[in-house]
């Protein structure tokens, strides 16, 4: 099952870099890219991806808490420059899923990226399995033995 991801990067040669990296998954798809959050959220609800890379530069976490309000169920993949912009730990509390170093690029974005589309697969599979179990109707209970008067009786609780 393919996979949609959208890419919002201010800086117009990282976004193409991004498209470069992500071109090659095989389960993902580019569903769109914007310079920044405020350019994407008309275009987010729309297009509902499943996996977000944000890039960012700055400490500013606000990007990733409205992302998440807008997406909830995308998985959000920050890269971001840790020295002057956001650590880890603060953009996974803004609602991050993962963040890595844009220092580290490709060897850090690409396990990264796998491993969210593997997270999405295995929660696919979950709802499939959910699914076939909530489909398989009940069977009604059967006596065993003969069915007579006594076993009817013994069945049934009295009304008295």
């Amino acid at each position: 099952m393919s996979r949609s991801i959208y890419i919002i990067e201010p800086h117009p040669a990282v976004r193409e870099s991004f498209f470069f990296l992500v071109g090659p998954l095989a389960n993902l798809t580019i569903a769109g890219s914007a310079s920044s959050y405020e350019r994407a959220a008309p275009e987010l609800s729309a297009v509902c991806p499943d996996i977000v890379l944000m890039g960012l530069a700055g400490a500013n976490d606000a990007p990733i808490r409205a992302l998440r309000t807008a997406c909830p169920g995308a998985q959000i993949l920050v890269a971001s420059a840790f020295q002057t912009g956001l650590t880890p730990s603060v953009a996974q509390k803004a609602g991050a899923d993962v963040c890595v170093s844009r220092a580290h690029g490709a060897p850090s974005l690409l396990p990264s990226l796998r491993k969210l589309v593997d997270r999405l697969e295995a929660r696919a599979s979950v709802r499939r399995v959910d699914a076939q179990v909530s489909a398989v109707e009940p069977r009604p209970l059967r006596p065993r033995g003969p069915l007579d008067a006594q076993t009817i009786a013994q069945a049934v609780p009295r009304l008295d």
